[in-house]
């Protein structure tokens, strides 16, 4: 079972409904998806529903973050990229940062969001290097 599937405590299945309240706390969601993002290839359709809900409900950023770059690794990533790239360009650069760390991990998925990633190269220091990074190793595959 993936995390958060089993009570810690009573080691019984949680069911869907506590499942979705595990998330309504900010911590809890954070550290499930986390987890969860750690093994995207032993997604389930509840866990991409869980995310999903993460990101249309009123989530903090960071969260939303998460959840977009994991559901980019298991389902049709071309709506998680362009949350992700609409938030390269947010205002805090913590948030940058986690944009643009996620579409790096995501290599060459990030590909459809590339000239946005080009523009992130002058987002301050640490946010250039990640994007300048992306750039070196997807067009270092065009020439490929």
């Amino acid at each position: 079972p993936s995390p958060g599937d089993i009570s810690l405590v009573s080691k019984q299945a949680i069911s869907e409904v506590q499942r979705r309240e595990k998330f309504q706390n900010p911590a809890n969601a954070i550290w499930l998806m986390n987890e969860w993002g750690h093994a995207p290839l032993k997604a389930d359709s509840r866990n991409a529903s869980v995310m999903r809900d993460v990101i249309y409900r009123e989530s903090p950023v960071p969260m939303k973050l998460t959840a977009a770059r994991w559901l980019a690794e298991v389902e049709d990533p071309t709506p998680h990229l362009k949350l992700l790239a609409e938030n390269l360009s947010h205002p805090q650069a913590s948030v940058q940062l986690q944009a643009i760390t996620a579409l790096a991990d995501l290599g060459e998925k990030a590909r459809p969001v590339i000239e946005v990633i080009r523009k992130a190269t002058k987002n301050g220091e640490y946010v250039g290097r990640v994007s300048q990074r992306i750039l070196r190793n997807l067009e270092a595959k065009e020439t490929n």
